[in-house]
């Protein structure tokens, strides 16, 4: 380092003559007031995210995600019949032993698993309807929650899919006929936007589901199960309408928009056959992703006994010659009423026919953009079908802004639905909900009454949610309305008012899709906080049974953290955008601020959708973030300013040595005891450790073992809380060996994953894991938990390929995706984050609370270094307990230029960081000046060069 020989001298004088006068004031402090204007700056500065389906993000991120954790490495594909193998497999592993008077039961078993919400949050919910024998009776679906009843109008919910049962609803349907009326149907398979756990699987359907007792038990249609849902081989996987032919009293005639085609069966599903569009049902082994089958299809069934279906255009490989709007006058032969203004290249369209003028049918669909039309049929001459089309689409809404316009996100959220008592008061869905007064003939009359809030800020209309999917009415009183979207089901008595009172009925209605959860693990903070598929993230006080939570941000909700103590919350939305929030005890927001990297995101191939971070438990300020090819870190996160939703430059640096050269970094995991030490996986099925990481001089390790499963999934990492070098690493495909142990760092790794595979190699219906986590008790012992797609495992002792999971909550949680576990040690309460129902809770007996190394237990500033410095300062110190902490710098003379950190900060070592610049953000003058730390009541200062 070269420095001007005079400068230094004249420098070296004035330090011997200063005389340093600190500040007056009170000696202790507190982290400052937020803005007097906090609700606004609020509003303004923490934007909310929208829903990643058709942002500007990739549409096809979330499903891609997904896909490439399940896939066999070997053959790139699903294994076909996975899905309903791995169920009976799992069946024959015996479930955990409970109770002191039960032979063999363990000591450390868990009790009972009991649900702890979030009880107000519903999830995407395709599958609507109310019992036309009893209003009070509410059937609800949610895509990976099951099947629903209310018998009260929505105050209360029953599950009523099996347990052990796919967990997907998309269609419904009841037999409206006299003496019919106990007969329902589901469909299952969602196409677009379908997710099955945070490391999930495109988890298609897999046929219809018939209730012979008013929609309280289901049973499978087996002529419309393939069995095979993770292999798209059946056009019965994806189901888009249920059609039950109210006018025929003597045969039960059902109707099914599935892929390429509509199919009908005249004796209740015994057998079926494609009335329009193809049948390839012969061909069992054909991939219908290289098909030119119709990717849509649509099917209604006018009052006047007119029928009307749609096949897109879109198909999967090419484009299906099959496609067109079709009218039937029985069910079997179609007529082609394409019109010619009807646009090309168009995806999904939904039917909605008037009740009080059949004659009138309206028709939305989605060409890459929306368009809209409205069919008046004439009458039937000589056997052809007449009318006259008109195109509405020039009147869709447009009320511009953010979220204002009609929005169907590429087929995502589409409905249309008109009143039943007037044909020009149509119901259009996308994003929000929309009202017209004259059938969209002009755009005078058009009333925004649902989905974001008409303040067009992104924020939700009250009570109600984004992202429309059905809209039923009720036949007493049809102005009474059901609504369902990406919130779950909502109601409102008026929907023809001008501004519209929607009322959520999501009272237990437990259908949230939950990617991720966090606990305090190293403190007494009683909140639970994950984040949800749609719904983005909430945050619950302790939850007991059926618990309501409440929103801190939307979107999808990804990775989460709660410091110890409670000190701060971590929140993450999809694609890697990370929030810090400090909340009051009625868990609102004090302080916000965005703290994801600047460059972050274009690091080699960017963010997961779901994107890991983790926050090390030695100093709880400090982050390390998967950021594509390589690992970010800041060692001081307090040092972001409050109120910015500018991605972050404070502190962070990407770690070079840890670059990767394929894939991407999927899984990261840091150590407790010793501190330090963090392990990364990656897409490509690698895995390293990072020693000394919260020092300059760290050291990046391959341990990637010759026995792991090539180019597999490491869905995630976990390490023992009691020695670092004790960690488990899970790869998430099929077909592969799951879980891995090592008791040296990772030197040598042993299989564990035991009687979850059914070979030893790791092939056959052995389920997909998602997540491990390590529950540390008492007398040195530890017991191990598994989240996989079939439900929740756990384990007192990894014995290599001997390892005997148990099943937990097999009544419970079934066989519900399990994306996330978390233990907070210091009740031992252990949380279970699903993909569909919500969070369970159990306790673990004597689970024991393992804290970080103590620090030297003193306060302490310096030596900072390098000093004289020019770019960087780095600023070291040190507190014997979690607090309060300001680092200022003055001049010589005691002018204050900058508040470095004002902030919590945790026991033990610390460092703040000066880049030589002032408050207003321009550099200094070269000269002498003085860092301060203020704790508690102590003062401490170190004097500073800057050339």
């Amino acid at each position: 380092m070269r420095i001007r020989g005079a400068g230094l001298a004249a420098m070296a004088f004035l330090v011997a003559v200063i005389i340093f006068r600190p500040p007056a004031g009170n000696e202790r402090f507190s982290v400052p007031d937020p803005p007097a204007d906090r609700l606004k700056s609020r509003q303004i500065w923490l934007q909310q995210a929208r829903s990643a389906e058709g942002s500007k993000d990739d549409p096809e991120a979330r499903l891609n995600y997904r896909n490439r954790m399940l896939a066999d490495p070997a053959t790139g594909e699903i294994p076909r019949g996975i899905l309903r193998r791995e169920r009976l497999f799992v069946r024959k592993i015996p479930a955990v032993s409970r109770g002191e008077g039960r032979e063999n039961a363990r000591k450390n078993a868990s009790e009972t698993w009991v649900p702890v919400g979030p009880d107000n949050v519903g999830g995407r919910t395709r599958a609507l309807a109310l019992d036309i024998l009893d209003e009070q009776v509410i059937m609800a679906g949610g895509v990976s929650g099951g099947m629903w009843r209310s018998e009260d109008g929505g105050i209360t919910w029953t599950l009523t899919t099996n347990p052990l049962s796919l967990h997907s609803v998309t269609a419904i349907a009841q037999d409206v006929r006299p003496g019919k009326e106990h007969v329902w149907y589901y469909g299952t398979g969602e196409i677009v936007g379908n997710s099955a756990g945070r490391n999930g699987a495109p988890y298609r359907g897999d046929g219809l589901f018939k209730s012979v007792d008013g929609g309280k038990t289901w049973q499978p249609v087996w002529t419309t199960v393939s069995g095979t849902p993770n292999h798209f081989n059946n056009q019965f996987q994806y189901i888009f309408r249920i059609l039950i032919n109210k006018f025929n009293q003597v045969t039960d005639e059902i109707y099914v928009g599935a892929v390429g085609a509509v199919f009908r069966s005249t004796n209740g599903g015994l057998s079926w056959k494609a009335v329009l569009g193809r049948d390839v049902r012969s061909h069992p082994n054909y991939d219908l992703n290289k098909s030119s089958l119709s990717r849509y299809t649509d099917i209604c069934l006018a009052a006047n006994g007119i029928y009307y279906a749609v096949l897109s255009l879109k198909g999967f490989q090419r484009s299906s010659p099959d496609f067109g709007v079709y009218a039937s006058t029985d069910g079997e032969s179609w007529q082609n009423i394409t019109p010619v203004i009807w646009p090309g290249a168009f995806a999904r369209t939904v039917i909605g026919a008037s009740p009080s003028d059949p004659s009138v049918v309206y028709f939305l669909t989605d060409a890459g953009h929306a368009a809209l039309f409205r069919y008046d049929f004439k009458g039937v001459i000589k056997g052809q079908i007449h009318g006259d089309w008109t195109n509405l689409s020039g009147n869709l809404p447009e009320f511009g802004g953010e979220v204002g316009d009609f929005n169907t996100q590429g087929s995502y959220d589409m409905l249309v639905e008109v009143h039943p008592l007037d044909r020009e008061v149509v119901y259009l869905g996308g994003t929000n909900l929309y009202r017209s007064e004259d059938g969209f003939a002009t755009d005078q009359f058009i009333h925004w009454i649902g989905g974001y809030d008409t303040a067009n800020d992104i924020s939700k209309y009250p009570n109600h949610f984004v992202d429309q999917h059905a809209l039923v009415f009720y036949r007493s009183d049809p102005d009474r309305m059901l609504s369902s979207n990406d919130g779950g089901i909502y109601r409102t008595s008026d929907g023809r008012a001008r501004q519209v009172s929607w009322h959520p009925l999501n009272n237990g209605y437990r259908t949230g899709q939950f990617y991720t959860l966090a606990v305090d693990e190293y403190g007494g903070a009683k909140q639970v906080m994950g984040g949800m598929m749609d719904n983005g993230i909430y945050v619950a006080e302790n939850p007991a049974k059926n618990a309501p939570w409440n929103r801190l941000l939307d979107g999808d909700g990804a990775y989460c953290s709660i410091t110890r103590g409670g000190s701060y919350f971590y929140a993450s939305t999809q694609n890697g955008r990370i929030i810090r929030l400090t909340l009051n005890k009625q868990l609102d927001f004090i302080t916000f601020t965005r703290i994801d990297p600047l460059g972050g995101e274009a690091t080699g191939p960017g963010y997961l959708f779901i994107n890991p971070f983790v926050l090390a438990p030695e100093n709880q300020n400090v982050m390390y973030l998967a950021a594509g090819d390589k690992i970010w870190r800041n060692l001081n996160l307090s040092q972001i300013p409050e109120y910015s939703n500018a991605k972050a430059q404070a502190n962070w640096e990407g770690l070079e040595a840890t670059a990767i050269t394929k894939g991407q970094i999927s899984a990261v995991e840091v150590s407790t005891i010793p501190s330090g030490m963090v392990y990364y996986g990656t897409s490509s099925g690698e895995v390293f450790r990072i020693d000394s990481a919260n020092t300059g001089n760290y050291t990046v390790t391959s341990i990637t073992s010759p026995f792991f499963p090539q180019n597999a999934y490491v869905s995630s990492i976990a390490v023992d809380k009691r020695d670092g070098d004790r960690v488990m690493v899970i790869f998430s495909n099929y077909n592969v060996l799951s879980i891995f142990s090592s008791v040296d760092g990772g030197l040598h790794f042993t299989p564990v994953s035991g009687n979850l595979e059914e070979n030893p190699d790791g092939s056959g219906s052995g389920p997909s894991v998602r997540w491990v986590t390590i529950v540390p008790v008492k007398g040195g012992e530890s017991k191990y938990y598994a989240g996989t797609s079939t439900g929740l495992f756990s384990t007192e002792a990894l014995r290599g390929s001997q390892t005997a999971w148990e099943r937990e909550g097999p009544e419970e949680i079934g066989n519900v995706v399990v994306t996330m576990i978390k233990n907070r040690p210091s009740d031992g309460a252990l949380y279970v984050a699903t993909h569909g129902n919500g969070v369970y809770k159990t306790a673990v007996p004597d689970a024991e609370l393992v804290m970080p190394e103590p620090g030297e237990g003193a306060i302490s500033l310096g030596p900072v270094y390098p000093n004289p410095f020019h770019e960087q300062l780095h600023i070291p110190f040190e507190i014997p307990s979690d607090g309060t902490v300001r680092i200022t710098i003055y001049t010589a003379t005691g002018q204050l230029i900058r508040t470095l950190l004002w902030a919590t900060q945790f026991a033990g070592k610390n460092i703040a960081v000066w880049d030589g610049l002032n408050e207003a953000g321009y550099p200094v003058n070269r000269g002498l000046y003085l860092c301060q730390m203020e704790y508690a009541d102590k003062r401490l200062s170190e004097k500073i060069i800057y050339y």
